[in-house]
């Protein structure tokens, strides 16, 4: 709950101030009344609107609710109410604007029916997550209502995901209105019947991008939602406007031609060519400046200029760029696949440079350019992010001197061709006839390029002199001075929980178990099960309780795991385990074997149904249950668990993806997905660690030690190779993951070249700090913030560096001592 802010605006409510409980958070106001209380979930009734009618929509219904003493939400402050019903907005939260919580289902069809007769004439953007009742702006789902949590609790007690993306009845209740909802499906003419939709690449609330087929061909369907505002006015307007710069665009080889436009139910679709190709986005990782020997990255910037020059030459301000925006094809030419916020220089429409364009790619002097500079100067920081995350560290400082000199920094240690920086430092700064002596550097780039040897540059860059590095010296400063905030930071110095490092930031909902049971109120004076801080696990006093709550608590937890198909390590029955093995001692051996005992039964490896959609990686998917297997090989040294732990490897491997650009492998984050991912908490590097977990085993015999460096190492490390640049410096999300497993392999193999490649990529993790009032973080870009945590922070690096220096301290006594 947070206090009223007196000075926002907000919309006129009547309310008897005797028989309402009111309360704030950020976007919503809350009119509940004591004597009906909501239930945990059930059916809930979103109301939606447009700006022009919602106060008389929240009237009316604000005065039904009251008169009837039901509670009910909407949102309050009127600056914010516009997000709910741009582009802007998330998808999800589109459109609800007053949410409804009947106390049971015969009040629901009540309210849904009386409010039926008093809305009818209203109209508000379709929401996308429920149902609509006939054609109103009354939706309805089944969902969490009055719970912190965010699962539903089946009539058997076990948990299930409220899902909050589209419209599903949960299989223990039925649709209320099952005969009676509004269906667009019958009103299709062209989508499902001559175009086939099959793919979504880019879901948005003004409308998503789909890869469709037409005439046996790929295309893109893009879409314009219904009273959705946009750039050009609605995102309706925005999808014409797009159809408009297509045309004029017709004669340009490198954009998209449009093929038809149509509007199906109440939205407005363009359809248009594929262009084959990688967006930056996707190529970056295929560019290792270690080991590159030609000129392709010269080549890619050739092309984007010039595709620039050539749609300014038609008239168009391209205003939006972005690295999605732009595809690289085979042969390095660049295209531009997306015009919707572009428009013609002779029919301005903007007030500034800054509307319609994304975020960062641009800093503080872009609105004292012309519209055609503008766009050269956010060009100039779209080639930056193609080889450094310079847009990302822009969120957090607008001092483009000080990104540039690291970027240059960067640079340098990473052997790029001086002449790329001085085009985009000129793209940027855009000094007195730039475009003229970019064109003389652009002329004179030749097929191939001298570049420092790999050895010497190798030699720079150590362990030590990372640690030596003033950047680290900094962030180890802050660390030490802040570390008693940070969660689990105590946990990194104990052995039992390194190999669970990887969600010791997570928050495990299957802990959510205990808060909610009544007959051991004792529970919620434990930090973990308010803001899952398992810090106290190193608390011998402390664990013991946490031990004895647990056993406490056997036929409730025993029919969780029996029952729950939630076998994640971030929300389910293997995160909870893996706790549980972590904490394990003489004194707590049986009871922690009987858990393990009853998951092993709930469990088969060699009966996983994999499924298309569902997770891989560790975090939410089937890798964290081969992390359960490989340390249960460790603990007990049975071969059922090796066997199972190799079973689950060889399995994962078959959903992996080839790319056609150099060879190499992906893991994509789910199965049969078309999205891939390097980082430990959710891709191929969890993978890996997964497999040096079971690798490092002392047990192990020799021939499946072999085996696993064959089968599920080597075939796989060129696809970490390739990513010692990333757009994050984390230990769970980024560089600094890939740069632990590149360690865990050298423990392995002994061979040089993962220990040069750990320190590399450490070393440019480096170029992410960030001075912020004198103190120096990583940022944590997945929350925009600067972090000091483990899995996406600061805490999270220092562990790794520390962990490679102790390594080599112990080999170095070692080897002294024989």
């Amino acid at each position: 709950m947070i206090k009223r802010n007196l000075t926002i605006k907000e919309f006129c409510v009547e309310l008897p101030i005797n028989k309402v409980q009111v309360h704030y958070d950020e976007n919503f106001k809350y009119i509940s009344f004591p004597e009906n209380e909501s239930p945990r979930q059930g059916w809930k009734i979103h109301i939606s609107f447009t700006l022009e009618t919602c106060q008389e929509i929240l009237r009316i219904v604000s005065a039904f609710c009251v008169c009837n003493e039901i509670g009910f939400k909407y949102v309050f402050n009127k600056s914010i109410l516009r997000n709910f019903i741009s582009s802007d907005g998330h998808p999800t939260s589109i459109g609800k604007f007053i949410t409804i919580y009947p106390k049971n289902k015969k009040e629901f069809r009540f309210i849904v029916e009386s409010l039926y007769e008093k809305l009818m004439d209203f109209r508000g953007p379709y929401i996308y997550s429920d149902k609509r009742f006939k054609e109103s702006i009354i939706y309805y789902r089944y969902g969490v209502i009055n719970s912190k949590s965010d699962y539903l609790i089946t009539p058997d007690n076990s948990m299930i995901s409220d899902n909050r993306e589209y419209f599903e009845v949960p299989y223990f209740e039925s649709d209320p209105f099952e005969n009676l909802g509004y269906s667009e499906k019958e009103i299709n003419h062209l989508i499902s019947k001559t175009i086939f939709p099959y793919k979504i690449l880019r879901e948005s609330a003004s409308g998503n991008v789909y890869l469709a087929n037409y005439r046996s061909k790929r295309h893109i369907l893009k879409e314009g939602r219904s009273l959705i505002l946009g750039a050009h006015g609605t995102a309706i307007k925005d999808i014409q406007n797009e159809e408009a710069v297509l045309n004029i665009l017709e004669s340009i080889d490198e954009t998209p031609k449009l093929v038809k436009s149509f509007f199906e139910w109440e939205n407005y679709y363009i359809l248009q060519t594929y262009i084959e190709g990688k967006t930056f986005y996707e190529v970056r990782s295929d560019f290792d400046f270690w080991k590159s020997k030609n000129n392709n990255l010269e080549k890619i910037i050739k092309s984007t200029i010039e595709i620039v020059k050539k749609i300014h030459h038609k008239g168009i301000v391209i205003n939006d760029f972005n690295d999605t925006n732009f595809i690289v094809k085979k042969n390095f030419k660049v295209c531009i696949c997306d015009f919707g916020s572009s428009y013609l220089i002779s029919e301005k429409k903007f007030s500034d440079n800054v509307y319609g364009s994304t975020e960062s790619y641009y800093d503080y002097r872009i609105n004292d350019m012309s519209p055609f500079l503008s766009d050269f100067h956010k060009l100039g920081y779209l080639l930056m992010e193609l080889i450094f995350p310079s847009n990302r560290l822009n969120k957090f400082s607008q001092h483009p001197d000080l990104i540039l000199k690291q970027f240059n920094k960067y640079c340098i240690d990473n052997n790029i061709n001086r002449r790329v920086f001085r085009i985009i430092e000129m793209l940027i700064n855009q000094p007195k006839r730039f475009l003229y002596e970019i064109d003389d550097i652009l002329d004179s780039f030749v097929d191939k390029q001298v570049l420092l040897s790999e050895k010497v540059m190798n030699n720079q860059i150590s362990i030590k002199s990372i640690i030596q590095d003033s950047r680290y010296i900094n962030l180890l400063k802050t660390y030490e001075r802040n570390k008693t905030e940070i969660e689990n930071v105590k946990l990194i110095h104990d052995k039992k929980f390194r190999e669970i490092i990887l969600f010791l930031g997570t928050k495990n909902s299957s802990l959510e178990l205990f808060k909610n049971n009544e007959k051991n109120e004792d529970i919620n004076e434990f930090d973990v099960f308010q803001n899952f801080n398992f810090d106290f696990l190193v608390n011998e006093n402390s664990k013991k309780k946490f031990i004895d709550t647990i056993e406490g608590n056997y036929a409730r937890i025993s029919n969780w795991i029996r029952n729950s198909k939630d076998y994640t390590v971030n929300s389910g029955i293997i995160g909870f385990i893996l706790i549980l093995l972590s904490c394990e001692d003489k004194s707590n051996k049986d009871i922690v074997e009987k858990y393990v005992k009853i998951t092993e039964e709930s469990l088969n490896a060699y009966e996983l149904n994999y499924k298309d959609g569902e997770y891989i990686g560790i975090e939410a998917g089937y890798l964290g249950i081969a992390l359960f297997y490989s340390i249960l090989y460790k603990r007990d040294n049975k071969m059922r668990h090796l066997m199972n732990a190799l079973k689950m490897l060889d399995d994962i491997k078959n959903f992996f993806v080839g790319n056609e650009y150099d060879g190499e492998v992906a893991m994509p984050l789910k199965i049969s997905g078309n999205i891939a991912s390097p980082y430990l908490n959710d891709g191929i590097s969890g993978y890996l660690y997964v497999a040096c977990i079971l690798s490092n085993n002392q047990n192990i015999p020799a021939c499946f030690k072999k085996k696993i460096l064959n089968d599920f190492i080597l075939p796989y490390y060129d696809t970490l190779t390739s990513n010692s640049w990333a757009k994050n410096p984390g230990l769970t999300n980024g560089l600094t993951g890939i740069a632990y497993v590149s360690f865990l392999i050298y423990i392995v193999t002994k061979k040089k070249e993962f220990l040069l490649q750990s320190t590399r990529i450490l070393y440019n993790v480096l170029s992410f700090v960030i001075n912020e009032n004198n103190e120096y973080y990583l940022p944590d870009f997945d929350n925009d913030e600067v972090s000091l945590s483990i899995c996406k922070g600061t805490a999270g690096f220092i562990f790794v560096i520390h962990e490679i220096d102790s390594y080599f301290e112990v080999q170095a006594h070692e080897y002294f001592e024989k």
